[in-house]
C-alpha cells in the first residue's frame, strides 16, 4: 500500500500541507469540497498547494478562481477534472506514477513564482503615475 493522506475541506490548507507531506512522503493530496470554501476562498488553497509543489487537482467548478486556473493549467501546473471518475482515474495516476504527479507539481510551483510579485508592480506603476 502505497503512504497517501487525503484532505477533505481543510480550513488551513497552506498550514498543514507541508506537515503532511513529510509524514506521506511527498504523496499529499488535497481534495477541497467544503461548500463555504468554493465560495470563499479555494482560489487561495489552490495557490498554496501549487506554491508548495503539490500536484493539484480541481473539478469542474471554478467560476470563482478561474484566472487562476487558467494560469496554472496554461503552465501546465495542475489538473482539471469533469466527474468523480475522472477524479479517481487521475488520483490513481499520481499515486502509481510518482514522476507525472510530480512534474506537474513542479510546473505548479513554477507558475506561481514566475506570477509572484504583482502587488510590488502595481505599486510602481501607481507610484509613476502619481509622478506624472
Amino acid at each position: 500500500m502505497r503512504d497517501c493522506v487525503l484532505v477533505v475541506g481543510s480550513g488551513m490548507m497552506g498550514s498543514g500541507i507541508g506537515a503532511m507531506s513529510a509524514l506521506a512522503g511527498n504523496k499529499t493530496i488535497l481534495l477541497d469540497v467544503d461548500q463555504a470554501r468554493v465560495a470563499a476562498g479555494l482560489d487561495k488553497a489552490a495557490l498554496e498547494a501549487a506554491a508548495l509543489a503539490k500536484c493539484t487537482l480541481f473539478g469542474p467548478h471554478t467560476f470563482n478562481f478561474r484566472q487562476t486556473v487558467e494560469v496554472l493549467l496554461q503552465g501546465q501546473g495542475a489538473l482539471q477534472v469533469t466527474d468523480g471518475d475522472e477524479l479517481r482515474r487521475t488520483m490513481e495516476k499520481c499515486l502509481s506514477d510518482p514522476a507525472w504527479a510530480e512534474k506537474i507539481a513542479a510546473s505548479g510551483q513554477a507558475v506561481i513564482r514566475q506570477n509572484q510579485g504583482a502587488t510590488a508592480r502595481t505599486m510602481a506603476i501607481l507610484r509613476e503615475v502619481l509622478r506624472a
